[in-house]
């Protein structure tokens, strides 16, 4: 299956973005799309207002929470310790083809497993970039469908994460339970 990846210089600059913020037992997610798909996902915050905020400037974007009904089940799923596997497309072309290539490696990180950073950059074009990986990582604007928390350090230590580092091994921890069949 082939994908085509449109530069940002060849769309149309008055294409329609949608949002919407969603509720899971974690807390409040923001999402926004473009009609090219996920361009953004803000982790749980505790209120709808921050996941709004956090999702930036939404100027010329559109509420659309039905547009997000398929993704909202999957992270109520995922949040309540079910194995899910995120198959959503994203619109990340805005980005660096390095930080795609880094994401799209990470997207093959299944779900309960972890990769070293070295892992992934052996992956992508820069074979020994892997603190690129990392920078890479940092700016990940899809968390969890981009599995961007299940990348560790080679000696084992989880590093950052945007969520914070506790955010990182609850979701760590959550996948080795849905994996065992253990109740969160």
């Amino acid at each position: 299956m082939e994908t085509t990846v449109l530069s940002p210089q060849s769309r149309n600059k008055n294409w329609l973005l949608a949002y919407s913020i969603l509720n899971t037992s974690r807390g409040w997610v923001g999402v926004m799309a473009s009609p090219f798909g996920i361009r953004k996902l803000a982790l749980p915050r505790e209120t709808p207002e921050q996941a709004l905020f956090a999702l930036g400037n939404l100027n010329g974007a559109t509420i659309d929470e039905c547009h997000f009904a398929s993704l909202e089940k999957k992270l109520q799923a995922y949040f309540n310790g079910e194995k899910v596997t995120f198959d959503e497309i994203t619109d990340l072309a805005e980005y660096s083809p390095f930080m795609q290539s880094v994401w799209r490696v990470t997207r093959q990180v299944g779900y309960g497993q972890t990769a070293s950073y070295r892992d992934i950059a052996s992956k992508t074009v820069s074979p020994r970039s892997f603190r690129a990986v990392g920078t890479a990582l940092k700016h990940n604007p899809v968390p969890i469908i981009v599995p961007c928390h299940r990348i560790i350090g080679a000696d084992g230590r989880i590093g950052g994460f945007n969520g914070g580092v506790a955010l990182k091994k609850e979701l760590l921890l959550l996948e080795q339970k849905g994996l065992s069949g253990v109740e969160c």
